[in-house]
């Protein structure tokens, strides 16, 4: 594992426990506990705070995260337990007594607290002993004018054959120079794979940054959309269920449906000539960029609608705060389209696949 992607976990846990607000809530809870003992519904409100914060931890990378910071037993996640499990239980138990249920909250604020306290220890450990590392690595990536970017594959179909892995990569091979051609007037180095991780297939690659930079915009742009189609497929059937049979109805939104699907493959394109067209008023020039542009929104599509995620982990120095907030902006809408995947059933998920899950093979110009 490199240094960067230690830093990027890092990162999550700043941003999910103290960034949040999560640490404090939790600090606040145990001080707010025992005063209320006898007050059930200040008791139930402290819990049902404490299951939502939690269901937001577990909805975000910081799990993983945190298995990849502590691999051995010597220090263990907070979110490995069931704290979630435990306090949704508590949360929806209408017969408890209230000494009980003030002995069962008390209980898990303190729990969580003591390990929320022991693996941000072991964290500014981690940190201290890979600050000078991080900075030497940044200090080169300025230099070098490139970013890290982390293509991560987690669908089954892929990481489970060799031959759809071995296509997948030689997609990723061939599009990134593509588009950076698309953006850039010199002509792209060969991209030089930094490592390979385990678990998911993670692969880390060197980019030019503003390569980089516009690919995380692409893919925040394709979760955003790949996010709202699903939302709207979770909205739609109890509003179909009212229309019993109307058929003027259901074609209308039969015919959204196709809109709001076509929508995510259009608006990953329209992004990805936007950027070239800007491109061009500097100077760029492409040869047959139509083309370029079908196999980009292609394997981006792909990548998303079959699982599959991607990071912008290291940025220079030099980047300006615009590109920052593109690095969390694609890191939030990675989020959002993880959670409302888990909830799409089985036939929708399918009809995504077809459209857009398949990558296709290198264009004839």
């Amino acid at each position: 594992m490199n240094i960067e992607t230690l830093a990027d976990y890092i990162a999550e846990f700043r941003i999910r426990v103290i960034d949040s607000g999560f640490k404090r809530d939790v600090t606040d809870f145990v001080q707010s506990v025992p005063p209320n003992q006898s007050n059930i519904i200040a008791l139930r409100e402290i819990a049902v705070k404490l299951r939502d914060g939690l269901e937001k931890i577990h909805g975000s990378d910081l799990p993983d995260a945190l298995n990849k910071l502590f691999p051995t037993q010597k220090v263990r996640p907070f979110t490995e337990k069931n704290y979630l499990g435990d306090v949704t239980s508590l949360v929806g138990n209408k017969t408890i007594a209230q000494a009980d249920f003030f002995t069962k909250l008390h209980a898990l604020v303190q729990q969580i607290q003591a390990e929320l306290q022991q693996n941000e220890a072991e964290i500014v450990k981690i940190e201290a002993f890979i600050t000078s590392y991080v900075e030497k690595d940044v200090k080169q990536l300025s230099d070098t004018k490139h970013a890290l970017v982390s293509i991560i594959l987690k669908d089954i179909a892929t990481v489970s054959s060799l031959k759809e892995l071995t296509k997948t990569l030689s997609a990723w091979n061939r599009v990134l120079p593509l588009y950076h051609r698309l953006l850039k007037s010199e002509s792209p180095e060969d991209i030089r794979l930094v490592e390979v991780q385990n678990g998911s297939i993670d692969f880390i690659v060197n980019l030019d940054v503003d390569v980089a930079v516009n690919l995380a915009d692409v893919f925040a742009t394709g979760f955003k959309c790949y996010v709202a189609y699903l939302a709207y497929k979770k909205l739609l059937k109890p509003i179909t269920d009212t229309y019993f049979g109307n058929q003027k109805l259901i074609d209308g939104e039969a015919g959204r449906d196709r809109e709001m699907l076509n929508n995510i493959g259009m608006a990953i394109e329209a992004r990805i000539k936007q950027q070239h067209e800007k491109a061009v008023e500097s100077g760029v020039m492409s040869v047959h960029p139509e083309k370029m542009i079908e196999q980009i929104t292609n394997l981006v599509t792909a990548h998303i609608v079959r699982g599959n995620d991607i990071k912008l982990i290291a940025l220079p120095k030099t980047t300006n705060a615009e590109a920052a907030q593109t690095k969390n902006d694609l890191r939030e809408s990675s989020i959002e389209a993880k959670n409302a995947r888990r909830v799409l059933p089985p036939d929708d998920m399918t009809k995504l696949l077809d459209m857009y899950g398949e990558i296709k093979g290198e264009s004839k110009t």
